[in-house]
Protein backbone atom coordinates (compact mmCIF):
# COMPACT_ATOMS: atom_id res chain seq x y z
CA UNK A 1 0.00 0.00 0.00
CA UNK A 2 1.12 3.54 -0.63
CA UNK A 3 0.67 5.16 2.75
CA UNK A 4 0.66 8.71 4.06
CA UNK A 5 2.07 7.91 7.49
CA UNK A 6 3.70 10.68 9.46
CA UNK A 7 7.39 10.21 10.12
CA UNK A 8 8.11 7.70 7.37
CA UNK A 9 9.70 10.23 5.02
CA UNK A 10 9.19 13.88 4.24
CA UNK A 11 10.86 13.43 0.86
CA UNK A 12 8.48 13.12 -2.12
CA UNK A 13 8.53 9.77 -3.89
CA UNK A 14 10.10 9.55 -7.32
CA UNK A 15 8.03 7.93 -10.09
CA UNK A 16 8.54 7.38 -13.79
CA UNK A 17 5.43 8.20 -15.86
CA UNK A 18 5.26 5.96 -18.93
CA UNK A 19 2.71 7.16 -21.46
CA UNK A 20 0.58 4.43 -23.07
CA UNK A 21 -2.65 4.55 -25.10
CA UNK A 22 -4.56 3.68 -21.89
CA UNK A 23 -2.91 6.46 -19.85
CA UNK A 24 0.19 6.86 -17.74
CA UNK A 25 1.65 3.83 -15.99
CA UNK A 26 3.73 4.75 -12.94
CA UNK A 27 6.94 3.01 -11.88
CA UNK A 28 8.81 3.54 -8.62
CA UNK A 29 12.19 5.21 -9.12
CA UNK A 30 13.17 5.46 -5.44
CA UNK A 31 16.27 3.39 -4.69
CA UNK A 32 15.47 0.41 -2.51
CA UNK A 33 13.23 -2.66 -2.36
CA UNK A 34 10.47 -1.22 -4.54
CA UNK A 35 12.58 0.23 -7.37
CA UNK A 36 11.07 -0.75 -10.74
CA UNK A 37 7.73 -1.87 -9.32
CA UNK A 38 4.54 -0.48 -10.79
CA UNK A 39 1.71 1.40 -9.07
CA UNK A 40 -1.44 -0.70 -9.15
CA UNK A 41 -4.98 -0.04 -7.92
CA UNK A 42 -6.14 -3.04 -5.88
CA UNK A 43 -9.73 -4.33 -5.96
CA UNK A 44 -10.45 -2.46 -2.72
CA UNK A 45 -9.41 0.84 -4.42
CA UNK A 46 -6.16 1.33 -2.50
CA UNK A 47 -2.93 1.94 -4.38
CA UNK A 48 0.07 -0.32 -3.94
CA UNK A 49 3.26 -1.25 -5.72
CA UNK A 50 3.67 -4.62 -7.39
CA UNK A 51 6.27 -6.38 -9.47
CA UNK A 52 5.60 -5.83 -13.15
CA UNK A 53 6.47 -9.41 -14.10
CA UNK A 54 2.92 -10.51 -13.20
CA UNK A 55 0.83 -7.33 -13.42
CA UNK A 56 0.88 -4.28 -15.63
CA UNK A 57 0.72 -1.11 -13.56
CA UNK A 58 -2.68 0.56 -13.53
CA UNK A 59 -3.29 3.34 -16.05
CA UNK A 60 -3.76 6.87 -14.70
CA UNK A 61 -4.82 10.14 -16.27
CA UNK A 62 -3.42 13.56 -15.46
CA UNK A 63 -6.05 16.29 -15.22
CA UNK A 64 -5.49 20.02 -15.28
CA UNK A 65 -7.02 22.40 -12.75
CA UNK A 66 -9.91 22.76 -15.23
CA UNK A 67 -10.47 18.98 -15.20
CA UNK A 68 -9.17 18.37 -18.73
CA UNK A 69 -7.03 15.29 -19.42
CA UNK A 70 -3.50 16.44 -20.26
CA UNK A 71 -0.21 14.79 -21.13
CA UNK A 72 3.21 15.75 -19.88
CA UNK A 73 3.97 17.19 -23.31
CA UNK A 74 1.01 19.59 -22.83
CA UNK A 75 2.59 20.93 -19.65
CA UNK A 76 5.31 23.54 -20.17
CA UNK A 77 7.68 23.98 -17.26
CA UNK A 78 8.56 21.57 -14.51
CA UNK A 79 6.00 22.11 -11.74
CA UNK A 80 2.24 21.69 -12.10
CA UNK A 81 -0.88 21.32 -10.00
CA UNK A 82 -2.72 18.23 -11.25
CA UNK A 83 -5.36 15.72 -10.26
CA UNK A 84 -4.44 12.08 -10.82
CA UNK A 85 -7.33 9.78 -11.78
CA UNK A 86 -7.89 6.08 -12.45
CA UNK A 87 -11.07 5.06 -14.28
CA UNK A 88 -12.49 8.52 -13.60
CA UNK A 89 -11.89 8.37 -9.84
CA UNK A 90 -9.44 10.74 -8.15
CA UNK A 91 -6.42 9.51 -6.22
CA UNK A 92 -6.79 10.85 -2.68
CA UNK A 93 -5.91 9.97 0.89
CA UNK A 94 -8.23 7.64 2.76
CA UNK A 95 -8.27 5.40 5.82
CA UNK A 96 -8.59 1.65 5.96
CA UNK A 97 -10.90 0.23 8.61
CA UNK A 98 -8.12 -1.83 10.21
CA UNK A 99 -5.44 0.91 10.38
CA UNK A 100 -4.98 4.33 11.98
CA UNK A 101 -2.95 5.49 8.98
CA UNK A 102 -3.98 7.10 5.72
CA UNK A 103 -3.31 5.45 2.39
CA UNK A 104 -3.69 6.49 -1.21
CA UNK A 105 -6.90 5.27 -2.79
CA UNK A 106 -9.26 6.13 -5.61
CA UNK A 107 -12.39 8.05 -4.63
CA UNK A 108 -15.25 9.58 -6.53
CA UNK A 109 -16.20 12.10 -3.87
CA UNK A 110 -12.95 14.02 -3.53
CA UNK A 111 -10.45 15.59 -5.92
CA UNK A 112 -7.03 16.00 -4.36
CA UNK A 113 -4.65 18.38 -6.10
CA UNK A 114 -1.09 17.07 -6.31
CA UNK A 115 2.09 18.96 -7.11
CA UNK A 116 3.81 17.26 -10.03
CA UNK A 117 7.51 18.12 -10.34
CA UNK A 118 9.03 16.97 -13.61
CA UNK A 119 12.71 16.14 -13.08
CA UNK A 120 13.49 14.74 -16.55
CA UNK A 121 11.72 14.27 -19.86
CA UNK A 122 12.20 11.72 -22.67
CA UNK A 123 13.87 9.20 -20.37
CA UNK A 124 14.00 5.54 -21.51
CA UNK A 125 11.51 3.52 -19.48
CA UNK A 126 13.30 0.16 -19.49
CA UNK A 127 15.77 0.69 -16.67
CA UNK A 128 14.80 -2.30 -14.55
CA UNK A 129 14.56 -5.97 -15.50
CA UNK A 130 11.24 -6.13 -13.57
CA UNK A 131 9.53 -3.89 -16.13
CA UNK A 132 9.58 -6.30 -19.06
Amino acid sequence: MLSCQAGISKKPMLFYFRQTPAGYRLYVREPGDHFGKGVWVHDHSHLGVVSTDQNDPSAFALRSSEGQIVSLSDLAGDEHQITLTHNGLSVSKGRRSNSPYEYLKTRGDLSTVWTLKVLERSVPWLSSPYEI
